[in-house]
């Protein structure tokens, strides 16, 4: 890959492919302080993958290939919120027990 000096990447078509459990497509990704410290703080409060947002375009180099560009950002939250907490993708350990309760009346059960 050539160097690059700003935020963003490409994917390209993997050339390599020798079987099919190869990626379809690879390249790099930069990211920028702001989205790397955003990493940082999902980390630090506890989320265990963290997300950042991505975007792709399509597009086709001077030589005729044809490749997605792209760019990344930390994720969006609207100003007074907090991050929603299903963007987290947190694992439950298998020994912990889900948050939700199943014990409801068969009354309560609508069907």
């Amino acid at each position: 890959m050539a160097t690059i000096d700003k935020d963003g990447g490409a994917l390209f078509g993997n050339n390599r492919k020798t079987s099919q459990s190869q990626p379809d497509y690879r390249g790099e990704l930069r990211l920028n302080a702001d989205t790397v410290a955003s990493i940082k703080q999902q980390l630090e409060s506890g989320v265990q993958n963290p997300a950042i947002e991505i975007a792709g375009w399509k597009k086709t180099s001077n030589s005729g290939t044809v490749y997605i560009s792209l760019a990344a950002k930390k994720p969006f939250v609207k100003e007074g919120t907090q991050p929603e907490p299903a963007r987290s993708f947190q694992i439950r350990p298998q020994n912990q027990k889900p948050a939700f309760s199943n014990d409801l009346d068969e009354d309560q059960i609508p069907f």
